[in-house]
């Protein structure tokens, strides 16, 4: 989207956005419509102006992409089929309702402590899950 830059002769530096559509919103934006550009920049008051092109800046590198990689490996240990239902649940819902309680009644059902796969419970640990069982 371009902008326009306006000097003013009472001092005033305004920045409008040239746009095709004036918003409808309520914000207090400085919108111009592109066929008034001309007219504005004309206008006696004016002191200088710029119209500008803003471009997003490209970030330092050599543009090579990454392969993403966890911080936690998929471990495949297999659930429980008392508990399967449970973990399903937990892993493919919204994370409400999983927390320390739900982890310490599972914990029976293994031979280590699941407190120490998870950093957080909510929404974060539910989504765990999905790493630590074979789901």
């Amino acid at each position: 989207m371009q902008k326009v830059i306006v000097e003013f002769t009472d001092g005033k530096v305004l920045t409008y956005d040239v746009v095709t559509f004036l918003s409808s919103s309520k914000k207090k934006k400085r919108e111009i419509l592109f066929t008034y550009v001309k007219d504005l920049i004309k206008r006696s008051d004016v002191v200088d102006y710029k119209i500008i092109e803003p471009r997003r800046k490209k970030g330092e590198g050599e543009s090579i992409s990454t392969k993403y990689e966890s911080k936690n490996p998929k471990e495949d240990i297999p659930m429980p089929m008392e508990i399967a239902d449970q973990i399903v649940m937990f892993a493919r819902g919204d994370g409400k309702g999983f927390t320390k309680k739900v982890v310490d009644k599972w914990n029976s059902y293994f031979d280590f402590d699941l407190h120490s796969k998870f950093e957080r419970y909510g929404f974060s640990g539910s989504s765990r899950l999905n790493t630590i069982f074979k789901i």
